[in-house]
């Protein structure tokens, strides 16, 4: 039974070994980063790891000085750091009064399919680092139009 322990864990740390891989480092600007607009002069994404299209990512996301994102909902829980700006967030039934401030430098979660409402503060971009284990899936809001899954933003 030794032997046979002995063989397979000397088996394992041997494919650990070979298997291992070394990543190179990574590095990404704001300015180096591949920018998507979510919607027209709207929301912006840039995958820093995985592909927001695809599954699990973590990502750079832009939100317009002075803009309020409809109601909506993701398909699984979404999380945030606030690096610039500072963004309003509501849920569905409460008012702007209701809304959870988020200066730079604040974490948030935001479950799944739990309706909301995000705004920008007027003065400066909003910008997030945000995380989420799926593909980023936006589904429509009760009652509030099929909308395309990308959300779209109004300038207050």
């Amino acid at each position: 039974m030794f032997a046979f322990a002995l063989i397979v864990g000397g088996a394992f740390v041997a494919g650990v070994a070979v298997g291992k891989t070394t990543k190179d480092p990574k590095f990404i600007t704001k300015s180096d980063a591949k920018w998507d607009e979510l919607a027209p002069g709207g929301p912006k994404i840039a995958n820093l790891a995985g592909d927001y299209k695809k599954g699990a990512y973590i990502a750079l996301v832009t939100l317009p000085s002075g803009s309020t994102q409809p109601l909506q909902a993701y398909s699984s829980d979404v999380e945030a750091v606030q690096i610039t700006g500072t963004t309003g967030h509501w849920l569905k039934g409460e008012d702007s009064s209701k809304a959870r401030k988020m200066p730079p430098g604040s974490y948030w979660l935001m479950p799944a399919k739990q309706e909301h409402v995000s705004t920008c503060d007027k003065g400066t971009e909003c910008l997030m680092v945000m995380f989420q284990k799926t593909k980023r899936e936006i589904v429509p809001a009760a009652g509030a139009g099929s909308g395309s899954g990308s959300g779209s933003a109004t300038k207050k």
